[in-house]
């Protein structure tokens, strides 16, 4: 048995992709896994066969603040609970400056990450003092720009690295978690699920325009969840004032966000974690995108609708310049409600 740790800190999208990478490196069962991850993000980890523990921290990682005494004191107790345990390997999914400087601390016999190729559109993400060369890193060429085609790219890597006894085939065609209360998709309900809100405005549709999309699938008699995390619940019932009853709004933790998933056929959300947990649960998807390159996080299989807006700056990776601008916004504030229905029917035809 192979022993290796993942470090998984960064936001919760990134958190959920992960989650899918495991998944599908379940498909080499002689390699098990500990996570070490923010403590929010542990109840994405534990219904995974190939995990064997969870280190919980919150890490100086993907700009996690505010970061304090309570916080460094957590970072060195899972450095020394990791260290303890001699990996063969750790691994981080993106591989910038601060996953690069924890690996080294983790004590595992080899660091693992991706060095992206010199134009793979992911750099700008990474910020240029972040594009340093390093032994441990596994080249990914700029023609695997989409997150979910590099990590397949990744695991099969880690796979042929690490390869095991041979006595089973790694199946990396299976994109989905293998979770134990997750076995396969459960019968279409015709449920859509819509999530508004992302963690930056730059991402986030026009309430007015989400309502319009509400409208329009009310017209149909469709049934519709709208998400969202506890504390947006007000901005949730003023959106949908006078046209859904409060019962609908579902504004619960994470794990109660993932269990409501089983109940919908369709999510609709923009550029955030909620698209990807949906595709993991094998949830179509429609993802409304911001001012981010969006074939880098477009789900396998998903629509999306996308503009630039006329601005000459998109994609601007979610650094905008036009922000208290007569242009703020622009790329996704130009996207309209009929150009989502109509992605809405693309993924899942007859709502319309």
């Amino acid at each position: 048995m192979i022993n290796g740790v993942i470090i998984v800190a960064r936001k919760l999208g990134d958190a959920v992709i992960n989650q899918g990478f495991l998944a599908r490196c379940a498909a080499a069962p002689h390699i098990q896994w500990d996570v070490c991850c923010r403590p929010d993000f542990a109840v994405l980890f534990r219904p995974l066969e190939n995990v064997r523990d969870i280190v919980c921290a919150r890490l100086p990682v993907g700009g996690n603040r505010p970061y304090g005494l309570t916080e460094v004191n957590e970072t060195w107790s899972a450095i020394r609970r990791l260290r303890r345990r001699h990996f063969a390997f750790s691994l981080a999914l993106i591989g910038d400056r601060e996953e690069r400087w924890f690996s080294r601390f983790v004590g595992a016999e080899e660091r693992i990450f991706p060095q992206w190729a010199s134009d793979h559109p992911i750099r700008p993400m990474l910020g240029g003092a972040r594009i340093v060369s390093d032994p441990g890193a596994w080249y990914v060429p700029k023609e695997r720009a989409n997150i979910y085609d590099a990590l397949s790219h990744l695991c099969s890597q880690l796979c042929a690295r690490f390869p095991g006894d041979g006595s089973r085939s790694v199946e990396l065609s299976v994109p989905h978690a293998r979770v134990r209360s997750e076995c396969g998709r459960r019968d279409l309900s015709g449920i859509v699920g819509l999530h508004p809100f992302a963690s930056q405005s730059g991402r986030c549709w026009a309430p007015e325009r989400w309502r319009e999309v509400i409208a329009h699938l009310k017209l149909r008699g469709r049934p519709i969840r709208l998400f969202g995390a506890p504390w947006e619940r007000p901005r949730l019932l003023g959106m949908v004032r006078d046209l859904l009853p409060p019962e609908v709004v579902i504004t619960q933790s994470i794990e109660g966000f993932l269990h409501e998933l089983g109940d919908v056929s369709l999510l609709v959300g923009g550029d955030s974690f909620a698209v990807h947990a949906a595709y993991s649960r094998r949830v179509k998807t429609v993802m409304i995108a911001g001012s981010n390159d969006f074939s880098i996080w477009r789900v396998p299989g998903g629509e999306v609708v996308w503009s630039d807006g006329g601005c000459a700056r998109y994609p601007c990776y979610d650094r905008p310049v036009c922000t208290g601008s007569d242009a703020e916004y622009a790329c996704i504030r130009s996207i309209t409600a009929d150009q989502v229905c109509a992605a809405i029917e693309r993924a899942l035809p007859g709502v319309f």
